[in-house]
């Protein structure tokens, strides 16, 4: 919105005024045929634009070349001209500007305040509100500053003069204090609370690494393996067992499935190239390594199946399938099998389409009751419909699974935090502190795989004492 990029929009204003001064084309026929255009081009940019169109760039001459059109051309001999010189309309254009600086801090507000995404009765609200105070501020503010005998250079000095004291004085306080930090504080105390949660460490996602970083022992017996819905998991294992002797393979959107990769975003054909690797090489490290017992496999599984995506699969681009996907599971999971490694395969949790996360974080600012971020259970179940078929469908082919849904939701709600725990940090991850909570409460392990977190001591042949979990 600054200058440099806009300066060629007003550029063509000012062209359209030194050229035409103010009158308009005067060939009827180019004139009737140009405000059409003129027209045409504003409603399709209106309508076809969305948040993926770029901007700046090439898009941006719909509009604007629409607008110039209707400048030159319009005028009251043709349809155009006579619409937009009707009365309603006309007094729309009058307030318009002030409507436009209206709207922004009220839309911004009303996002800022409301746990999730403002609904469009509260938008359309705020149209209408928008509109009015435009009204009031043509009448009082705008048409007075433009009647010299009403308001003089002074009178705009008296007013300007100490709001922009004001501004300045502002904003040098919030520059010294970096921020008003002293006011931040409980604000990045909860957004401490929702950080990615990378597993064992950053640097464990996206390379294939035998780290000693991202292990907790050097002779493991569990792996995780999967994407970011992997990940966060690991926070709830180890608090389930803190003696656990793990590894992670993680990569994100990359799921455990060998031989297939999802295109899907910004995660591009190379990138699913990579994926297939990576899932290779971690195949060879756990089918050399007989030391790997457990396997926790896991993924967000819909970049697989979402429509807009695609399958990378023996060299070929094909779209989302859900048997396909189940198929590659059952053959990975086969494989593991046949090493004599326990697998099972994690849902992603419920999730709604709204940040939770972020909902978690505003009620806990405002005061308000954790409980509205939870999830409905019909929403669950119709956001993440397809998730929910493809389990169905690992079930079926006699995949181990396990529902992350059997032990946040009830009969109609899935909770998004319990004893003021946040369980997610954003739209479908686990925070740390809900992986960690969810983990020693229900013990991960023996969820998993049914083992006892329980330690016992041993006395060995060698005559010393040795820990075990049963």
């Amino acid at each position: 919105y600054l200058l440099p990029s806009r300066i060629w929009e007003l550029g063509v204003g000012a062209l359209l005024a030194l050229t035409l001064g103010g009158n308009r084309i005067s060939n009827m026929m180019v004139c009737r045929m140009g405000s059409m255009a003129g027209l045409a081009m504003i409603v399709i940019a209106i309508f076809a634009f969305d948040q993926g169109t770029r901007f700046p760039s090439l898009w941006a001459l719909l509009p604007v070349a629409g607008t110039g059109l209707l400048i030159a051309c319009s005028g009251g001999e043709d349809i155009v001209g006579r619409a937009l010189s009707w009365k309603p309309v006309v007094r729309i254009g009058l307030i318009s500007y002030s409507a436009y600086l209206w709207h922004q801090p009220l839309f911004a507000f009303a996002r800022i305040r409301s746990l999730h995404e403002p609904s469009t009765y509260l938008y359309l609200v705020l149209i209408v509100a928008s509109f009015g105070l435009a009204y009031l501020t043509w009448q009082y503010i705008e048409q007075p500053f433009r009647n010299k005998k009403v308001t003089s250079l002074a009178t705009v000095a008296s007013f300007l003069v100490p709001a922009v004291a004001l501004l300045f004085v502002v904003g040098a306080a919030g520059h010294t204090t970096a921020g008003f930090h002293s006011l931040q504080a409980d604000k990045k105390h909860i957004q401490d609370r929702l950080v990615v949660n990378p597993g064992l460490g950053r640097s464990c996602d996206d390379k294939f690494t035998l780290s000693q970083v991202c292990r907790t022992s050097d002779q493991p017996d569990t792996v995780v393996w999967g994407d970011s819905y992997a990940m966060h998991l690991i926070d709830g294992l180890m608090a389930s067992n803190p003696d656990i002797k793990l590894i992670q393979h993680t990569k994100s959107v990359c799921g455990p499935i060998l031989g297939i990769a999802p295109i899907w975003q910004t995660h591009t054909e190379p990138r699913a190239r990579e994926c297939i690797e990576f899932n290779k090489r971690v195949l060879s490290y756990l089918t050399g390594n007989a030391g790997i017992k457990y396997a926790v496999l896991s993924s967000a599984f819909f970049q697989y199946l979402k429509p807009g995506a695609s399958i990378l699969h023996e060299g070929k681009i094909v779209g989302p399938s859900i048997d396909l996907v189940a198929k590659g599971m059952q053959q990975t999971v086969s494989m593991l099998a046949d090493k004599g490694i326990k697998v099972v395969v994690v849902s992603p949790p419920p999730k709604n389409g709204h940040n939770i996360g972020a909902c978690l974080s505003k009620a806990t600012r405002y005061g308000e009751y954790l409980g509205k971020c939870d999830i409905k259970q019909s929403d669950y179940k119709s956001e993440e419909m397809l998730t929910i078929s493809l389990f169905q469908k690992f079930t079926d082919l006699g995949v181990p699974t396990f529902d992350l849904s059997s032990i946040v939701c009830s009969a109609d709600v899935c909770k998004s935090s319990e004893n003021g725990i946040f369980l997610y940090r954003d739209a479908g991850h686990f925070s740390k502190e809900g992986s960690a909570y969810l983990g020693k409460k229900y013990s991960f392990r023996k969820l998993f795989f049914g083992l006892d977190q329980s330690i016992s001591h041993q006395t060995g042949s060698d005559g010393e004492v040795h820990q075990t979990s049963r």
